[in-house]
């Protein structure tokens, strides 16, 4: 029997200071210049503990066992203080000397208990079966839920060793593979509670001490849920030089945390967190190294990646579809996909070569569709990837690439928005030249669409600025010299060196119109944005291209 036991407390404390002096800064407002001082304090305290204990039982010899049992304990608090003085005299800095001062304070709790019990058996090493299952207690669950399960299960089986499976010559190893499992995701440390606000109120002429109603609260309250199933199979061929993996996976989840609407009635806030709505992500994953040759002298290898994913909102509960400028989030489409009222077409009628919108259908050459309707994914569905890699002079210079493919997807192109719609100054608006004294548009039709579409049209649509965004991007460069021990001895002292050399993001590939389709503005320069909304480009720089060289000494 194996056991384990770690205990212990973090414990950190955080000063944040924040002081403009009288006359100091720029004049952002009225009274900015007036000076501020803010005072931060926090103390995270962060108690836990994780027990488990491990049996190994083998019945016989072909059958073993292996038995874990374990609980864990997580107590997390923050106390956070704060003091805020606007409008300092001369030579002061602290906020009691300011003007106008104002007092926060705020605590975070967040309690977790959990306990698992997880089995596995194995027969003649090479079929293995797990099962598990996991129950948590949350401080932020609802008072009428108190425990949630999730259970998991696997299996492993190395076929190629049956005696039933036919072994050709090629196939050195094949392995099928399957498993289930459920996490979740708790509520926010106060979304559950009911509770108040203090304000200052009015009372006959005189400022008392009052309690606002803040939140509703929900005693149902439970985390959100995530199931996932994933299958599939591990195989290596041509002695080992071929290594490929399949796999194909299903995830939903349910009871997701929105914020319902309630009735102003209700006296609070105009939201509660609720656990409505579901969304499904499906797809399939492909990985394939190869080992194409490999001398003493020189080795080739490649690794290729592909995957292709379908995300979709299955349900919103009671909740009406979410509707915004750009996105919308309605049951049976994919979640912040892009929706516009569709520009159907085009006809230069008077042969002039500028397309112009008017209420008259005999003059009118940019046509929009009546309704709003899906347009595109705001993120890729189709993902891949390829690094070849070199191997020269015995293995001591390694020289290896990476491209990435992208696609299946659109992005919000907001950066010509704003140029076309606010400062009249795009392609699509100006881009012309003089010949023979007469004004030609040099803008494609598709340009001068998308900006007569959402200039003139009523619908003011912005379907010509959900643009196509799939790319290729040759992610990375590195070569890596490993230099000859004698040389590490003689001329660097040391037992090992070596020398790398890396580019990072040297060349793009794509249709699309805006300066990159990964910057996003919500996220500085990648591409997932951590808020809940498609990226977009907006006024943003592109993807820089960078270089390292680096020397790595070992003593």
């Amino acid at each position: 029997m194996q056991n384990r036991a770690n205990v212990g407390v973090d414990y950190t404390s955080r000063v944040d200071l924040n002081l403009n002096r009288n006359g100091q800064g720029t004049p952002v407002s009225s009274t900015n210049r007036l000076g501020f001082k803010d005072d931060t304090r926090a103390g995270i305290r962060n108690f836990s503990f994780d027990l488990g204990s491990t049996e190994n039982f083998n019945p016989t010899p072909t059958l073993n066992s292996r038995t874990t049992v374990g609980a864990q304990f997580v107590n997390y608090q923050i106390d956070q203080g704060e003091a805020f003085g606007a409008q300092l005299s001369p030579g002061t800095q602290t906020p009691n000397s300011a003007a106008v001062q104002s007092a926060l304070e705020a605590t975070t709790l967040s309690k977790t208990f959990g306990v698992f019990v997880e089995e596995l058996v194995g027969y003649r090493d090479r079929l293995f079966v797990t099962g598990a299952v996991r129950s948590d207690q949350n401080s932020a669950f609802g008072t009428k839920f108190q425990r949630v399960f999730y259970p998991k299960a696997s299996v492993s089986w190395l076929v190629s060793d049956e005696s039933f499976f036919p072994k050709p010559t090629w196939l050195d190893q094949f392995r099928f593979r399957a498993a289930y499992g459920a996490a979740g995701v708790q509520p926010g440390s106060n979304d559950a509670l009911r509770f108040f606000s203090g304000v200052t109120a009015n009372l006959r002429q005189t400022d008392v001490a009052g309690a606002t109603f803040t939140a509703l609260g929900n005693p149902n309250l439970k985390p959100e849920r995530t199931s996932e199933f994933e299958g599939g199979f591990d195989t290596d061929l041509a002695h080992r030089r071929l290594h490929l993996e399949l796999t194909y996976y299903s995830k939903t989840t349910k009871d997701a945390l929105i914020d319902a609407i309630v009735a102003p009635s209700a006296g609070a806030a105009n939201t509660v967190k609720e656990n409505i709505g579901s969304v499904k992500n499906a797809g399939e994953e492909l990985a394939l190294n190869a080992q194409v040759f490999d001398t003493r002298r020189i080795a080739f290898d490649v690794t290729v990646s592909a995957a292709v994913n379908e995300n979709k909102l299955v349900s919103l509960g009671p909740v009406p579809p979410q509707i915004n400028t750009t996105w919308r989030a309605v049951a049976g489409y994919p979640l912040f996909g892009f929706w516009a009222q569709p520009i159907t077409g085009w006809d230069d009628k008077n042969g002039d070569g500028i397309l112009v919108h008017t209420n008259n259908a005999a003059t009118n050459e940019v046509f929009v569709g009546p309704d709003p309707i899906f347009r595109g994914y705001s993120s890729p569905r189709y993902l891949a990837s390829i690094q070849p890699g070199i191997d020269l002079f015995s293995h001591r210079l390694r020289i290896a690439s990476l491209f990435d493919y992208k696609g299946g997807y659109k992005w919000y192109n907001n950066t010509e928005r704003i140029r076309c719609v606010s400062r009249q100054n795009c392609a699509g608006l100006m881009n012309a030249q003089v010949v023979n004294g007469k004004l030609v548009p040099r803008a494609s039709f598709t340009e001068q669409a998308m900006v007569v579409a959402t200039r003139d049209d009523p619908s003011a649509t912005l379907d010509g600025f959900f643009q196509p965004a799939s790319f290729v991007r040759w992610r990375e460069f590195t070569a890596t010299m490993t230099l000859p021990e004698s040389w590490a001895g003689r001329y660097l002292r040391s037992r090992s060196a070596s020398v790398n050399f890396a580019a990072r993001n040297l060349h793009l590939w794509t249709k699309y119109r805006g300066i990159d389709p990964e910057i996003d503005r919500l996220a500085g320069t990648t591409q997932t944005t951590g808020a809940n909304a498609p990226g977009e480009e907006f006024q943003t720089l592109g993807i820089p291209t960078y270089f390292t060289f680096r020397l790595n000494i070992g003593f």
